[in-house]
């Protein structure tokens, strides 16, 4: 059992720095959360600037609306926002499963997702969402 929990804390020391990263996007998510509840302002340099919605506008609302399980309004704020949030659970899962049993399955899926040829993929699916939050 010991050896168990030896293996763990390696392994969280390996992966600290992206344990780290992890908390920022928290840290941060909770900021926009504060800001955008409580204050009702809204934080896009973009939008804010140039007066045009950018791509990850309405992401914020979106991801509010996910934790309140009101999903036809998140989908209303934000096309991509329910496959999204399924990606960030999906990608906090791999990664304690990486912790707890010591595997590479982030890094190997990290790899696959970087490859050239997926770019095609993200480009698309990003001119997709900007289509489609248009339509809704």
């Amino acid at each position: 059992m010991g050896n168990r929990w030896y293996k763990i804390s390696r392994n969280i020391k390996l992966k600290r720095y992206t344990l780290h990263s992890i908390g920022a996007g928290c840290i941060l998510f909770g900021l926009l959360y504060i800001f955008t509840t409580v204050f009702g302002w809204s934080l896009c340099p973009i939008n804010r600037l140039l007066g045009v919605p950018c791509f990850g506008c309405g992401l914020t609302r979106a991801f509010i609306c996910i934790l309140q399980f009101d999903f036809v309004s998140a989908v209303r704020h934000h096309v991509l926002s329910v496959p999204l949030f399924l990606c960030i659970v999906i990608y906090l899962l791999i990664f304690a499963f990486d912790i707890i049993f010591g595997k590479n399955a982030l890094e190997k899926t990290e790899r696959f997702l970087s490859k050239k040829y997926m770019y095609a993929v993200y480009v698309f699916i990003l001119l997709l969402s900007v289509y489609l939050n248009r339509l809704i």
